[in-house]
């Protein structure tokens, strides 16, 4: 038992030892600016309540590690305040490996190169369509709109499966195309999730805080056409995974869309129901014709509708069955399932 107690004691130590998180600073260029910068990060200063000379006031150190977002260069420091008035913040420096150094520098490499490539890679439906070779959307036809709706548009490839798995195998073949161009360290397994970017050099494992002074970059696929007409273009905006590189060097990425992306000249949490203020009512019948080809292609299940007027009326068809919204007079509330999740949610009104 004390065998195998101080085994997974090393372990734990040795794991401790070899990782290093550190905060992103935007300013440290320079050593005052780095010893300014751990300044700010002291420890609140505590004090009694007694009042004048007997008044007590005291904080725990701490110490504080951060790397330069433009060069790179790693700082570690103790940080401290002075025990007598006016307990000013002291700052002592610590030195750093040369390897861990190194490590957050080819850290901040992949940090810059790989939300620059995910920017990058954001693009035009239309110009994705011919890079991809890839059909228009097809998996929602429209069956009754006399061809008089647009097909190429958020809303239909948010409900297309096909076409959303195709604009994700091209995002990240052009995001791991453009990391190859210009990052040469992918070797290091690399990883972001969330803020959050890990490398391992040396046989140490650095970090950057998901609190750090990083913006998030997006992924943004934008669509010319919508089912209605607005001065500002629908587009779907993700955030971006990097999990892992595969034998191609091509990342394994997972996508996170975000409610803020605008489909049918709504902001998506809106088309949810989900931003407190109650659900749309829709009256266009370019997007009511999406939404019943979606269903009758058994992407979507409508769950609930509370249609005015008789409960009969009120209740819609199964999925696949020729389903449509109700003619008869009153409003209704609609939600539609996708993939066993409530994702739509909005009132539609005869």
């Amino acid at each position: 038992m004390q065998t195998k107690f101080i085994a997974l004691f090393t372990l734990f130590f040795s794991s401790a030892a070899f990782s290093e998180t550190a905060i992103v600073c935007q300013d440290c260029s320079t050593e005052s600016a780095a010893e300014s910068f751990a300044k700010s990060q002291a420890n609140s200063l505590q004090c009694s309540e007694k009042p004048g000379a007997d008044r007590v006031c005291q904080s725990e150190s701490k110490v504080v590690t951060f790397v330069d977002y433009g060069s790179g260069q790693a700082y570690q420091y103790k940080v401290f305040h002075e025990r007598s008035y006016p307990w000013e913040v002291h700052v002592e420096r610590i030195p750093l490996s040369a390897t861990r150094e190194e490590s957050f520098s080819l850290l901040m490499e992949f940090v810059k190169d790989s939300n620059s490539a995910i920017e990058e890679a954001s693009t035009d439906f239309n110009q994705l369509l011919n890079k991809a070779h890839m059909s228009t959307v097809s998996a929602n036809t429209s069956s009754g709109s006399g061809g008089i709706c647009p097909e190429n548009t958020a809303l239909k490839v948010l409900t297309d499966p096909n076409t959303l798995d195709a604009i994700k195998t091209e995002a990240s073949i052009a995001i791991g195309k453009q990391l190859l161009s210009t990052n040469n360290q992918l070797n290091f397994n690399p990883v972001k999730i969330n803020n959050s970017y890990t490398l391992s050099f040396g046989g140490l494992s650095s970090s950057t805080a998901v609190d750090g002074d990083i913006t998030t970059p997006v992924y943004i696929v934008t669509f010319d056409e919508s089912e209605r007409s607005s001065w500002r273009k629908d587009f779907l905006a993700y955030y971006v995974d990097i999990l892992a590189f595969d034998a191609e060097l091509l990342p394994v990425m997972r996508f996170t869309l975000l409610e803020e992306s605008r489909v049918a000249g709504y902001q998506l949490k809106n088309l949810r129901g989900g931003d407190g203020v109650g659900s749309l009512s829709i009256d266009n019948a370019c997007v009511k014709q999406a939404f019943e080809d979606a269903v009758n292609n058994q992407v979507l299940t409508p769950s609930t509708s509370d249609a005015a007027g008789s409960v009969g009326d009120g209740v819609p068809a199964l999925s696949g069955s020729g389903w449509s919204f109700p003619t008869t007079s009153g409003c209704g509330t609609y939600t539609f399932e996708q993939g066993g999740l409530s994702s739509y949610t909005f009132r539609v009104c005869n």
